[in-house]
C-alpha cells in the first residue's frame, strides 16, 4: 500500500506465532504517547480483545499516518499486528493489480479464495476508488448542496444589485438629463453611474469578506484538502462578485444613456 516506513523495519516472515510479538505503531501514535524517545525495542501492552489477558508487544518498526476511516478526518494513534500472531476471525484483503480494470481480477480471487476453503465467504469485493466515493458521499452531497445554495444566493443578490441601481437611474432620469444636455457623453454617464453601483458593491465585499472568514470554521467539517481560508478562495470570488456587480450595473446605465434629453427634462 507504499505506507512510508519512517524508523525500524516491516514485518517479516520470522514474525510467527511462538515468535516475540512485535508491532508497528503509525507516526500519530509515536508522537502521542512517546514523544522525543527512541521508541524501536520498546514494549507496550495492547489487547483488543477484552476476553483475553493484553499481551506485550515490542515496537519494531514506525510507519507514516494512514486515514483509514474518514479521509475529512484526522489520522488517529494506530498499532499493527502479524496477522499470524493476532489471527482474526474477519478481515479486509487487499489487491494491488497492474490491470486498467481492478474488477476484472474479482473471479481470480474468488477462485483462489475457494481453492483454499470453498466455505469462506467473500463479500464486499469492490475497488478503493468505489471505497474512496463512498467515504466522501456525505462531505460531497453537503457540498453541492452549499453550492446549489450559492448560486441561489449569487442569482438574488445580482438580481437585488440590478434593482437597486435601476430604480436610482430611475428616480435621477432628469439629472441624466440635464447632464446630457449640457455635452456629458454617453461613456462619462455610464462610468458616473456605475462608479456609485461599485461603490455600493465595494461596501458590501468590505463586510462580507470577513464575515465569511469568521465563518469559515463552520465549513470545516465538509473541507478536504483545501484549508478553511484559502487564500485563493478569497481572492477569486470577490472578483467574481464584484465583476457580476459591474454587469447587473451596467444594463440600467446603459438604459439611462438611451433616453432622450428632452423626455428626461420632463420626468417627474
Amino acid at each position: 500500500m507504499d505506507i512510508p516506513l519512517r524508523g525500524g523495519r516491516y514485518f517479516t516472515e520470522q514474525d510467527a506465532p511462538g515468535a516475540l510479538p512485535v508491532a508497528i505503531i503509525n507516526e500519530r501514535f509515536a508522537g502521542q504517547y512517546f514523544p522525543k524517545a527512541d521508541l524501536l525495542g520498546k514494549r507496550i501492552k495492547w489487547g483488543r480483545d477484552a476476553s483475553a489477558p493484553a499481551a506485550w508487544l515490542t515496537i519494531v518498526g514506525i510507519i507514516g499516518d494512514v486515514k483509514s476511516w474518514n479521509l475529512a478526518m484526522p489520522a488517529t494513534p494506530e498499532v499493527y499486528a502479524p496477522l499470524r500472531q493476532d489471527p482474526r476471525s474477519f478481515s479486509w484483503i487487499l489487491i494491488r493489480t497492474e490491470s486498467a480494470d481492478p474488477t476484472s481480477v474479482a473471479p481470480a480471487f474468488r477462485a483462489a479464495v475457494r481453492a483454499l476453503d470453498r466455505d469462506q465467504p467473500v463479500n464486499q469485493l469492490q475497488t478503493m476508488d468505489r471505497v474512496l466515493h463512498e467515504t466522501m458521499t456525505l462531505p460531497r452531497m453537503m457540498a453541492n448542496l452549499m453550492a446549489i445554495f450559492a448560486a441561489i444566493a449569487l442569482a438574488m443578490a445580482a438580481l437585488g444589485i440590478y434593482g437597486v441601481v435601476a430604480y436610482s437611474v430611475a428616480q435621477r432620469t432628469h439629472e441624466i438629463g440635464v447632464r446630457m444636455a449640457l455635452g456629458v457623453g454617453t461613456p462619462d454617464v455610464v462610468c458616473l453611474i456605475l462608479r456609485q453601483a461599485l461603490w455600493m458593491v465595494g461596501i458590501s465585499l468590505g463586510i462580507g469578506v470577513p464575515g465569511a472568514a469568521a465563518l469559515m470554521k463552520v465549513l470545516q467539517s465538509i473541507l478536504f484538502g483545501v484549508g478553511a481560508r484559502d487564500p485563493l478562495t478569497f481572492v477569486l470570488v470577490p472578483l467574481a462578485l464584484g465583476a457580476i456587480g459591474v454587469a447587473a450595473s451596467y444594463i440600467p446605465a446603459r438604459r439611462a444613456t438611451q433616453v432622450d434629453p428632452v423626455v428626461a427634462l420632463r420626468w417627474e
